[in-house]
């Protein structure tokens, strides 16, 4: 399934994803928690075929960063969230 996968490793319970739909006008635009590992795809999936926006918000700290990025021509892009001061983990699969 082409996409990204996003999990959270951080210690932080309160985090959320949005992913845009730019390349899936099908995929929903809300925020969801954002997962800590990729064990459930219902939950750290969201299926897109080029450029999208992904941005994850602490909603009760009120920080938020977001990143636009490609998961054209690969299966997924995995994604690992380390905190708002450290660089994204990007793994190609």
């Amino acid at each position: 399934m082409p996409g990204f996968r996003i999990r959270n490793q951080t210690k932080n319970p309160h985090l959320r994803v949005f992913v845009s739909n730019y390349t899936n006008e099908a995929g929903l635009t809300a925020w969801f928690p954002l997962a800590s590992d990729f064990s459930d795809p219902v939950e750290c999936h969201w299926c897109r075929s080029g450029f999208e926006l992904i941005v994850i918000d602490d909603e009760v700290g009120g920080l938020r960063r977001g990143w636009y990025l490609n998961c054209a021509d690969m299966e997924a892009l995995e994604l690992t969230f380390y905190g708002f001061e450290k660089e994204l983990g990007i793994e190609k699969k």
